[in-house]
């Protein structure tokens, strides 16, 4: 049966709304999360938007593919995530897939973090939505030395979960931090889907943007 339609809002990604200062910085994360992975990794972005972090990377010689729904992005893959293996054909070191598998239903998710296995060689990065809503998150930047880097600590605490109710229907349909969404449910789906979780934080300077850094594991099921 193929997947319900899906498509992510109508949304201007050139618009200075849209380009934030909080996601230029989460931009910075994914290239920086990519870059590390392997020199030159061959790259699937799923959700390219603006193309931003598209051209940077190519920029720093990696070899990028996209793969979108929607044809205003102009991907090398016109598809839903959910039936990417149908049409990928090929595989790349590394998969990037942020801020995109939040619009899914959740009954879904585990499916195409096992579907994205089919296309990755060794690597996957995601970012998902964490509400900070009804939480205690507290940060502290300090330095030892006047010469030294400074240290930036920050973690969320939840204490008050809320429902998630989608306020519009090609938006968010979960959020990491709402209710029946804990973190440790949403790692445990990288478990079960056979991905071994590497790195994972809320990023410092936009807390909102939780990252995952994943390799892929030997699949026991």
């Amino acid at each position: 049966m193929k997947p319900e339609s899906f498509q992510h809002e109508n949304v201007d990604y050139q618009s200075s709304s849209y380009l934030s200062k909080s996601r230029w910085i989460s931009y910075w994360y994914q290239i920086n999360e990519v870059h590390q992975t392997t020199a030159n990794a061959s790259v699937l972005e799923i959700g390219p938007g603006n193309n931003l972090v598209t051209g940077v990377l190519r920029g720093m010689g990696h070899q990028v593919k996209t793969v979108d729904r929607d044809w205003k992005t102009k991907p090398d893959y016109l598809t839903d995530v959910r039936q990417l293996s149908d049409t990928v054909q090929e595989q790349f070191d590394t998969v990037l897939c942020c801020e995109i598998l939040e619009h899914l239903p959740f009954k879904d998710f585990e499916m195409v973090l096992l579907d994205l296995r089919k296309v990755s060689r060794e690597h996957l990065i995601v970012t998902l939505p964490y509400s900070t809503r009804g939480t205690f998150t507290p940060y502290i930047v300090f330095k030892f030395l006047p010469f030294m880097k400074p240290i930036s600590w920050l973690h969320i605490f939840p204490i008050c979960t809320r429902a998630h109710i989608p306020t519009h229907p090609l938006g968010h349909q979960w959020e990491i931090g709402k209710k029946g969404y804990p973190l440790k449910r949403i790692r445990k789906c990288f478990k079960t889907a056979g991905w071994s979780i590497k790195k994972q934080y809320p990023i410092f300077e936009n807390p909102y943007h939780y990252l995952f850094v994943c390799e892929k594991n030997a699949m026991v099921r």
